[in-house]
């Protein structure tokens, strides 16, 4: 038996579990209807990223011994708590496994390839990085409200930018990217309920990371370092696919965030780097690129943790290459990220 469901306007195919007869998967619905109440962990005050009191609207879908039994179905937030249409009802003598996300729009670059059977899961999600991906799961309910606890799917990663304490230099930085991380992978939800207190025990994974990409973080009216640490970020935040970090290897420099700056004497304006033999090295604004490696610091982003990297830049070395003084906090849940 075949069936589909939609993904972002993409018609995505889902293969159920055969039966030896029809008669022996009649869902008989019930006379109670199914209703839900949802929640995510709570955050800081980024508009980014998605609270309880920000969530909006999600998206279910419920199985029943392996079929498809609610399709996509649109739930949102009303005066009067979580509504849909049309109400379904709980099917007798039969338990229902639902599986949500949100937001509602999800992007996919593989529209054609099978789902799990008794899942939606999400493959070849491309990531833009300003949305914060939620998914719950319920599973083995007969009756009730459906209490859905959302979790972040994705990973939270702040980048902060400030010169050597009391150093003699003027770093200015005309762009920030991100080169050799991934922006888009295979999701994959838990087989249990994330029930609220269990995060660390039940988690959705990611698998098949694919379109290694340089993503621009800012770029826009100069920035002069001070020894006060700045977001240089469009949307001080940004959401990653979670994914190992590479390091350099060969002529690849791995996973990397890269500045493009010049350093002059604080007093004098005389600039210190780059020279014109150094890479991105660009004669009318006098500046290159310099690459902090993402692994030196933290071997994995993971889903559900944020990451703050606080990046000193300091004066060159004789070889050319750049000081840093990192430091990397990690957080256990987006509840506890401040920049």
């Amino acid at each position: 038996m075949k069936t589909s469901f939609l993904l972002s306007g993409l018609l995505v195919p889902l293969l159920l579990a055969s039966c030896s007869s029809d008669d022996d998967k009649t869902i008989v619905p019930g006379t109670k209807a199914i209703s839900f109440s949802a929640s995510a962990p709570s955050a800081s005050s980024s508009r980014a990223v998605t609270t309880t009191s920000d969530l909006r609207s999600f998206r279910v879908y419920g199985f029943v011994d392996r079929q498809i039994y609610m399709n996509g179905v649109h739930v949102t937030r009303s005066d009067n708590g979580w509504t849909y249409s049309p109400v379904m009802y709980w099917p007798v003598d039969k338990t229902v496994n639902f599986y949500s996300y949100s937001p509602d729009i999800i992007t996919t670059n593989k529209p054609d390839d099978n789902i799990n059977t008794d899942s939606p899961d999400i493959p070849g999600y491309v990531n833009e990085g300003t949305t914060d991906l939620l998914y719950g799961v319920n599973l083995g309910l007969s009756s009730g409200q459906v209490k859905i606890n959302f979790r972040h799917a994705l990973s939270q990663v702040v980048f902060r930018l400030k010169r050597v304490p009391t150093s003699p230099i003027a770093v200015t930085v005309t762009a920030v990217d991100l080169t050799g991380t991934y922006t888009s992978g295979s999701f994959r939800f838990p087989r249990e309920t994330t029930e609220e207190g269990n995060i660390d025990n039940v988690k959705g994974t990611w698998s098949e990371w694919d379109n290694v990409q340089t993503v621009n973080l800012y770029s826009g009216t100069p920035v002069t370092l001070t020894d006060t640490p700045v977001t240089l970020n469009n949307t001080e935040r940004i959401f990653t696919v979670p994914q190992s970090l590479s390091a350099k290897s060969g002529t690849d420099r791995g996973a990397c965030l890269r500045l493009t700056c010049r350093i002059a004497d604080k007093e004098s304006g005389v600039v210190i780097w780059p020279q014109h033999t150094d890479e991105g090295y660009d004669e009318a604004s006098k500046t290159a690129y310099i690459y902090f490696p993402l692994a030196s610091a933290e071997q994995a982003w993971e889903a559900g943790k944020a990451y703050r990297y606080t990046i000193s830049v300091g004066v060159p070395h004789s070889s050319g290459a750049i000081e840093f003084d990192v430091t990397v906090d990690e957080y256990q849940s987006y509840s506890d990220m401040r920049l």
